[in-house]
């Protein structure tokens, strides 16, 4: 008859590996408030500006087809300056690997 309690390696070997959201490197301990200022510090004034007039335009797009459109035609504010035309393509690319590997 086996024992009512387990060990403490039992119990490690049957908890699950927990998801990689939530896995971090070790050692690896930023605050908050460090964090932000990282972000405004390298914060891109264009690219914000862009995300607040993607925002604004697809507010509506509930589907995202009209944004999807904008990228494929290489005019979604993001892309302006001529930045990221290839998004589509990429993405495409990508996922056409992903598929491959799972044999779709």
């Amino acid at each position: 008859m086996k024992p009512a309690s387990t060990s403490a390696a039992e119990a490690q070997a049957a908890s699950p590996a927990p998801p990689a959201s939530e896995m971090r490197p070790a050692g690896l301990k930023v605050g908050a408030r460090e964090a932000l200022r990282f972000v405004r510090e390298h914060e891109d004034p264009e690219h914000v500006a862009a995300l607040a007039e993607a925002g604004e335009r697809y507010a509506g797009d509930e589907d995202g087809l009209r944004e999807i459109e904008d990228i494929q035609a290489g005019r979604h504010p993001l892309q302006r300056g001529g930045r990221d035309l290839d998004a589509w393509t990429s993405f495409e690319a990508k996922l056409a690997a992903i598929r491959a590997r799972c044999g779709d």
